[in-house]
Protein backbone atom coordinates (compact mmCIF):
# COMPACT_ATOMS: atom_id res chain seq x y z
CA UNK A 1 0.00 0.00 0.00
CA UNK A 2 1.46 3.07 -1.18
CA UNK A 3 0.31 6.76 -1.93
CA UNK A 4 1.48 8.42 -4.71
CA UNK A 5 1.39 12.21 -6.00
CA UNK A 6 0.49 13.45 -9.93
CA UNK A 7 2.70 16.50 -8.54
CA UNK A 8 5.75 13.98 -9.14
CA UNK A 9 6.48 13.69 -5.36
CA UNK A 10 8.69 10.93 -4.53
CA UNK A 11 7.82 7.48 -2.36
CA UNK A 12 10.42 6.99 0.78
CA UNK A 13 9.43 4.08 1.16
CA UNK A 14 10.38 0.93 -1.23
CA UNK A 15 8.85 -1.43 -2.38
CA UNK A 16 11.19 -4.58 -2.19
CA UNK A 17 10.44 -7.94 -4.62
CA UNK A 18 12.57 -11.17 -5.20
CA UNK A 19 13.65 -13.20 -7.56
CA UNK A 20 11.91 -16.92 -8.03
CA UNK A 21 8.27 -15.29 -6.87
CA UNK A 22 5.11 -15.76 -8.83
CA UNK A 23 2.90 -12.82 -8.92
CA UNK A 24 4.27 -12.49 -5.20
CA UNK A 25 3.66 -8.97 -5.04
CA UNK A 26 0.49 -6.71 -5.76
CA UNK A 27 0.82 -3.28 -5.31
CA UNK A 28 -2.05 -1.10 -3.99
CA UNK A 29 -1.74 3.00 -4.41
CA UNK A 30 -3.89 5.38 -3.43
CA UNK A 31 -3.70 8.47 -6.26
CA UNK A 32 -3.49 12.03 -5.65
CA UNK A 33 -3.04 14.98 -7.24
CA UNK A 34 -1.23 17.37 -5.30
CA UNK A 35 -2.70 15.80 -2.17
CA UNK A 36 -6.02 16.11 -3.08
CA UNK A 37 -8.49 12.88 -3.99
CA UNK A 38 -8.67 12.92 -7.63
CA UNK A 39 -10.96 11.42 -10.50
CA UNK A 40 -9.64 8.64 -12.24
CA UNK A 41 -13.28 7.59 -14.23
CA UNK A 42 -12.61 7.10 -17.50
CA UNK A 43 -8.40 6.55 -17.51
CA UNK A 44 -6.93 2.97 -17.37
CA UNK A 45 -3.19 2.82 -15.94
CA UNK A 46 -0.12 0.78 -16.42
CA UNK A 47 2.68 0.32 -13.90
CA UNK A 48 6.40 1.07 -15.60
CA UNK A 49 9.50 0.87 -14.14
CA UNK A 50 12.99 1.02 -15.27
CA UNK A 51 14.88 -2.35 -14.45
CA UNK A 52 18.36 -1.66 -12.75
CA UNK A 53 21.13 -1.00 -15.49
CA UNK A 54 18.72 0.94 -17.22
CA UNK A 55 19.02 -1.51 -20.38
CA UNK A 56 15.53 -2.90 -19.73
CA UNK A 57 12.02 -1.46 -18.79
CA UNK A 58 8.81 -3.70 -17.22
CA UNK A 59 5.43 -2.24 -18.10
CA UNK A 60 1.85 -3.67 -16.73
CA UNK A 61 -1.72 -2.84 -17.18
CA UNK A 62 -3.01 -1.81 -13.51
CA UNK A 63 -6.76 -1.94 -12.85
CA UNK A 64 -8.13 1.47 -12.06
CA UNK A 65 -10.52 1.89 -9.18
CA UNK A 66 -12.08 4.79 -7.42
CA UNK A 67 -8.62 7.10 -6.91
CA UNK A 68 -6.62 3.72 -6.55
CA UNK A 69 -4.49 1.97 -8.84
CA UNK A 70 -3.65 -1.87 -8.02
CA UNK A 71 -1.24 -4.04 -10.38
CA UNK A 72 0.23 -7.47 -9.48
CA UNK A 73 4.16 -8.02 -10.35
CA UNK A 74 5.26 -11.05 -12.32
CA UNK A 75 8.90 -10.89 -10.82
CA UNK A 76 9.97 -13.24 -13.55
CA UNK A 77 10.16 -10.13 -15.62
CA UNK A 78 10.08 -7.45 -13.50
CA UNK A 79 12.99 -8.92 -11.50
CA UNK A 80 14.94 -10.18 -14.05
CA UNK A 81 17.79 -8.30 -12.77
CA UNK A 82 18.44 -7.42 -9.01
CA UNK A 83 19.63 -4.24 -7.62
CA UNK A 84 17.57 -0.77 -7.33
CA UNK A 85 15.74 1.37 -9.36
CA UNK A 86 14.02 5.06 -8.65
CA UNK A 87 12.20 4.82 -11.86
CA UNK A 88 9.07 3.25 -11.01
CA UNK A 89 5.67 4.74 -11.50
CA UNK A 90 1.76 4.94 -12.51
CA UNK A 91 1.07 6.52 -16.27
CA UNK A 92 -2.64 7.40 -17.09
CA UNK A 93 -4.52 7.27 -20.17
CA UNK A 94 -7.12 8.58 -21.74
CA UNK A 95 -7.91 6.03 -25.12
CA UNK A 96 -3.83 5.86 -26.46
CA UNK A 97 -3.01 9.17 -25.22
CA UNK A 98 -1.02 9.46 -22.04
CA UNK A 99 -2.15 12.39 -19.74
CA UNK A 100 -0.34 11.69 -16.62
CA UNK A 101 2.13 10.17 -14.23
CA UNK A 102 2.80 9.68 -10.51
CA UNK A 103 5.77 10.54 -8.91
CA UNK A 104 8.28 7.81 -8.39
CA UNK A 105 8.65 4.92 -6.13
CA UNK A 106 11.59 3.10 -5.64
CA UNK A 107 11.92 -0.75 -6.09
CA UNK A 108 14.13 -3.19 -4.75
CA UNK A 109 14.89 -6.37 -6.27
CA UNK A 110 16.25 -8.81 -4.10
CA UNK A 111 18.12 -11.68 -5.27
CA UNK A 112 16.66 -15.38 -5.11
CA UNK A 113 18.77 -17.31 -2.13
CA UNK A 114 18.23 -20.72 -4.31
CA UNK A 115 18.80 -19.59 -8.21
CA UNK A 116 21.90 -21.27 -9.45
CA UNK A 117 22.98 -22.56 -6.40
CA UNK A 118 23.23 -26.20 -4.78
CA UNK A 119 23.58 -27.79 -1.41
CA UNK A 120 27.22 -28.22 -0.06
CA UNK A 121 28.83 -31.63 -0.32
CA UNK A 122 29.17 -31.66 3.21
CA UNK A 123 25.31 -31.04 4.99
CA UNK A 124 24.10 -32.79 7.28
CA UNK A 125 22.49 -36.20 5.88
CA UNK A 126 19.97 -36.70 7.74
CA UNK A 127 17.82 -34.00 5.77
CA UNK A 128 18.73 -36.60 2.81
CA UNK A 129 17.78 -39.49 4.92
CA UNK A 130 14.09 -37.56 6.09
CA UNK A 131 13.49 -37.24 2.31
CA UNK A 132 14.38 -40.62 1.33
CA UNK A 133 12.12 -41.92 4.27
CA UNK A 134 9.41 -39.35 2.90
CA UNK A 135 9.34 -40.79 -0.48
CA UNK A 136 9.51 -44.56 0.59
CA UNK A 137 12.92 -45.02 -0.52
CA UNK A 138 14.02 -46.10 2.96
CA UNK A 139 12.43 -47.90 5.77
CA UNK A 140 13.70 -47.73 8.66
CA UNK A 141 13.45 -50.17 11.87
CA UNK A 142 10.42 -49.70 14.10
CA UNK A 143 11.07 -51.83 17.30
CA UNK A 144 7.64 -52.34 18.57
CA UNK A 145 7.00 -52.27 22.71
CA UNK A 146 6.16 -55.85 23.81
CA UNK A 147 4.85 -54.57 26.92
CA UNK A 148 3.60 -51.65 27.81
CA UNK A 149 2.61 -51.90 31.57
CA UNK A 150 6.23 -51.92 32.68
Amino acid sequence: NITLDLNKGKVTTPIRIRQGDLDGTTIHALILDHGASVDLTGLTAAFVMELPGGEHYYRKTATVGEGTVDVTINETQAASVTGRTTRAYFQFFEGSTMRASTGSVTVDILPDALEGHTVPADYDSAIQDAIDVANGIKITAVTPYTNIDK
